[in-house]
């Protein structure tokens, strides 16, 4: 799927409102990406976002990490 290229992270699992987020922060070719996801129990809770949250971007395919790695390449492709 991703030609030899490891996508390393760090996954933070960090306590917010009695919630786990897990954050994670990853290296090498999508350094400076960070994603924080949490995992609801029900769909009706009351979900209180940390400000350390950015935007949502569940549904935005730009950040499928698919479509982050072929940025990313193609980025570089267009640097050499």
């Amino acid at each position: 799927m991703c030609d030899g290229n490891v996508l390393n992270k760090v996954r933070h699992f960090v306590i917010h409102k009695d919630l786990t987020w897990e954050v994670d922060v990853y290296d090498d070719i999508l350094k400076g990406v960070v994603l924080a996801e949490i995992e609801l129990t029900q769909p009706d809770h009351d979900l209180q976002i940390p400000d350390w949250v950015g935007a949502e971007v569940t549904d935005d395919p730009r950040y499928r990490k698919i479509n982050m790695l072929a940025e990313r390449l193609a980025n570089r492709r267009l640097l050499k």
